[in-house]
């Protein structure tokens, strides 16, 4: 994702899956009050190879592209959507929900990116 007005799709990585672009992504279910940590990726840092499949071949976001953003104080977002399935037997359709995610680039201590040492 270049910190520009383009909207490349964002992909999850789950472990243990080969990555299909032309497929839909894998599901999962939570309950409610639970979380989970994902790894994500660009659709444009993704390479094919045919022996192996994709695999991603850069970050999403150059250092120097972090560091000019900082400087100007840029803001992104990203959209997810989210399908709730429909539950016929309590007469619910299908919900679709869309969830926007705002970001603002800025320099922190560093002591914030060291998150497992303790605070003093």
């Amino acid at each position: 994702m270049r910190l520009h007005k383009n909207a490349p799709r964002l992909f999850r990585l789950s472990q243990g899956q080969n990555l299909d672009l032309f497929e839909a992504q894998s599901i999962s279910i939570l309950a409610p009050g639970e979380s989970f940590v994902e790894v994500v990726t660009l659709e444009n840092c993704l390479k094919y190879d045919q022996d192996s499949g994709y695999s991603v071949v850069q970050s999403i976001f150059s250092i120097g592209e972090i560091k000019s953003a900082r400087a100007s104080g840029a803001q992104f977002r990203v959209n997810l959507f989210f399908q709730k399935p429909a539950r016929p037997e309590l007469g619910e359709p299908d919900r679709f929900y869309a969830i926007t995610c705002p970001f603002e680039v800025k320099k922190l201590p560093w002591q914030n990116a060291v998150y497992w040492r303790s605070k003093r």
